[in-house]
C-alpha cells in the first residue's frame, strides 16, 4: 500500500498492522514498527480511532505531544508522517492554534496582563526605551500608506456592533477606577503645563477650524443628530440625569425655552440662544454650538469646584474676519453664576488661543436693539424671540 492508497479522512482508519512491512523499509526501523502497532492496539481498546486518523486529528498543537505520548522522538514520527503522507501543520499554525486556545483561558488573560502591566511600567521608565517607542510612532505616522490603513481599520471597527459595546463596557470600567482617573488627570495637567504642547494644540485647532472642507463636515454632522430624535432623546436624558447628579453640580445651567427652532434648524436651550444663532447667521458667520472644553483646577478655584477637573461647554464658536476664534457665552444671571463665571475665567488662562465673549444682560441687550428689526424682517428667519413672543407661547411659528 503507498501513501497515495491510504484512506482519507472521511474513509475511516486503517490499521499499522495491516501495512507491508517493506512499505517502511529504509525509513522507519522494526521495533519503532512495533512500538507503533502496540500503541495503535492501546487506541482501540480505549475505543478511539485508529493510529493514521489519531494523528491526523491531534496534530494542531504539532507532534512533539504526540511523540512523547507515543514514546518515540520528534524525528522518528516526522519521517513517519511524511512517508504516509499525513499532513501536520506548520509552525506557524501550531503558534495560531496554541494562542488562541490560551486566549481562551480566563486565568491566562488576567496572568497575561499582569504581566504586561508590570512590564511596560519596568520599561516606560527607561528614558532611551520612550525616545526609541516616540520615534518609531512618529516615523510610522509620518507614512501616507499607514495612516489610510489605520484610518480604514478604525472606520470598519466603529461600524461593528461588538467592538464598539467592548470599548464602551471597557471604558465605563477605567473610569470607575479611582487610580484611573487619577492617573489620566496627572497626565492631563502636565500636558497642558508644557509650553510647547499648547502651541501645538492652538495650532492644530487653527488648521482644523480654518479648514472649509472640515467646517463643513462638522456642521452637516451636528445637523445630522439634531435631526436624529432618538439621538436627540437619548441625549435629553442624559444631561437631565447629570443635572440630578450631586457631584455635578454647577457645570450645567438650566436652560429656559428650548426645542428646535426650525429656521436655525437645530435645537436651541433657550430664546436667547436661538436669536444669538439668528444674528450669526444673519452676518453669514459660520458657527459651532456645545463646543466642550476640559478645564485643570488650581488651588485657588478649589472652593467652587469639589473636583480637580472641570468642563465648560461653550453656545458659540466662530471665526472673526481675521481669523481669530471668538467665544460666545450667554450669561443670563451673571451676578448668581459664580461658578460660570470662574470657569470663563480658567478658559481664557488655559485657551489663549480663544477670544472669549459673555453675553451678560447689557450686551444682549445691546444686539437686540441693532438686530431684532432685521431679524423680523428677513424672510429666512422665524423672528425675533421675545418673552411675548416665543417658541413656548407660539410653537406654530418658530417649530
Amino acid at each position: 500500500m503507498s501513501p497515495k492508497e491510504l484512506p482519507t479522512e472521511d474513509q475511516g482508519y486503517i490499521k499499522i498492522s495491516e501495512v507491508p512491512v517493506d512499505q517502511f523499509k529504509g525509513v522507519i526501523s522494526q521495533p519503532t514498527i512495533q512500538k507503533l502497532i502496540s500503541f495503535e492496539e492501546l487506541l482501540l481498546e480505549r475505543g478511539e480511532q485508529g493510529l493514521v486518523d489519531w494523528l491526523r486529528n491531534n496534530a494542531r498543537n504539532g507532534i512533539t505531544p504526540l511523540a512523547r505520548e507515543i514514546g518515540l522522538n520528534n524525528k522518528t514520527l516526522g519521517k513517519f508522517y511524511d512517508h504516509l503522507g499525513i499532513p501536520r501543520p506548520s509552525l506557524d499554525e501550531i503558534r495560531r492554534t496554541m494562542w488562541q486556545e490560551r486566549w481562551q483561558d480566563p486565568e491566562f488573560v488576567q496572568r497575561h496582563a499582569e504581566w504586561s502591566r508590570r512590564s511596560l511600567q519596568k520599561r516606560w521608565q527607561d528614558e532611551s526605551f520612550r525616545k526609541r517607542q516616540s520615534e518609531s510612532t512618529r516615523k510610522m505616522w509620518d507614512d501616507p500608506e499607514f495612516r489610510v490603513k489605520k484610518s480604514e481599520w478604525l472606520r470598519r471597527q466603529r461600524l461593528d456592533p461588538t467592538f464598539n459595546e467592548k470599548m464602551s463596557r471597557a471604558l465605563i470600567e477605567a473610569r470607575q477606577n479611582p487610580s484611573y482617573k487619577e492617573g489620566v488627570s496627572k497626565r492631563s495637567r502636565a500636558m497642558w503645563d508644557d509650553p510647547e504642547f499648547r502651541e501645538q494644540q492652538l495650532t492644530m485647532m487653527q488648521n482644523i477650524y480654518q479648514d472649509p472642507s472640515w467646517r463643513e463636515k462638522h456642521l452637516e454632522g451636528v445637523r445630522r443628530s439634531m435631526q436624529d430624535l432618538e439621538w436627540r432623546g437619548r441625549r435629553a436624558e442624559a444631561v437631565r440625569q447629570a443635572r440630578h447628579d450631586p457631584t455635578r453640580i454647577g457645570r450645567y445651567k438650566v436652560p429656559t425655552i428650548q426645542g428646535v427652532r426650525r429656521d436655525i434648524g437645530y435645537h436651541a436651550f433657550s430664546a436667547w440662544e436661538a436669536n444669538i444663532a439668528r444674528v450669526l447667521m444673519y452676518c453669514e458667520r459660520d458657527f459651532y454650538t456645545q463646543e466642550g472644553f476640559n478645564l485643570m483646577v488650581p488651588q485657588e478655584y478649589q472652593d467652587l469646584f469639589p473636583i480637580k477637573n472641570t468642563e465648560i461647554t461653550l453656545d458659540f464658536i466662530t471665526l472673526d474676519p481675521r481669523g481669530n476664534f471668538l467665544a460666545y457665552e450667554l450669561m443670563a444671571h451673571p451676578l448668581e453664576n459664580p461658578v460660570g463665571w470662574a470657569k470663563l475665567e480658567l478658559l481664557i488662562d488655559q485657551y489663549p488661543m480663544l477670544q472669549v465673549r459673555p453675553i451678560i444682560p447689557k450686551f444682549y441687550n445691546a444686539i437686540q436693539r441693532h438686530f431684532q428689526r432685521r431679524i423680523n424682517e428677513d424672510p429666512r428667519f422665524c423672528g425675533w424671540e421675545t418673552s411675548k413672543d416665543s417658541l413656548r407661547n407660539n410653537p406654530t411659528k418658530y417649530s
